[in-house]
């Protein structure tokens, strides 16, 4: 289960259940509001509350989402939920094959959720590409990185998370940020 100190998910059910997409935005989504019915969470993300109840049950079962009963029959129906945690992390623990595989399948659904968010957010009224308020944005660079490039990019990385775990409110505009930092081959080098 996520560490109670660090909310670090290691687990692997907690790390199978994450290959999902829909539980990914479930988990992001109330960890950036705090508590949610399951109705305000369809609201959020776009699907009926009927298509949220198996996620929410398994999201609860691995322990990344906590129920909050709120009427006296405590099912999800009458119930809020949290993450269990205000920030969670994946532990990368590439030391087991498993854990890579499940980091794998995890990343490849981060990017379709990224695809997904980047294509609904070019028709969003509150859509701006240009400016310093800008929340449009979609890039990708290469480059040959130093271990002190390296250290720069993660210090930013970890700022730039930060702000995205920051304490949950409802003001301004939900908005989704995905990165991938990963050593590529140097295709030039017949070793690789």
């Amino acid at each position: 289960m996520a560490d109670p100190t660090s909310g670090l998910i290691s687990a692997p059910e907690q790390l199978e259940a994450l290959v999902s997409g829909v539980r990914q935005d479930i988990v992001d989504t109330l960890a950036s509001t705090m508590e949610m019915s399951v109705r305000e969470l369809s609201r959020h993300l776009g699907m009926r509350p009927s298509a949220l109840y198996y996620h929410m049950a398994e999201l609860e079962r691995v322990g990344l989402v906590a129920r909050h009963p709120t009427g006296l029959d405590g099912t999800s129906a009458g119930a809020t939920f949290s993450a269990c945690e205000p920030r969670l992390e994946i532990d990368y623990r590439l030391d087991r094959e498993e854990n890579r595989t499940a980091l794998a399948r995890i990343a490849r659904s981060i990017l379709r959720l990224a695809r997904r968010d980047f294509e609904r957010g070019l028709r969003h009224p509150a859509a701006r590409a240009k400016g310093s308020t800008r929340n449009l944005w979609a890039a990708r660079g290469k480059a040959w990185l130093t271990d002190a490039d390296l250290e720069r990019v993660n210090q930013l990385l970890a700022e730039l998370s930060d702000i995205f775990a920051q304490k949950p409110r409802t003001d301004g505009t939900l908005c989704a940020i995905t990165w991938v930092v990963t050593p590529t081959a140097d295709r030039s080098d017949p070793e690789s």
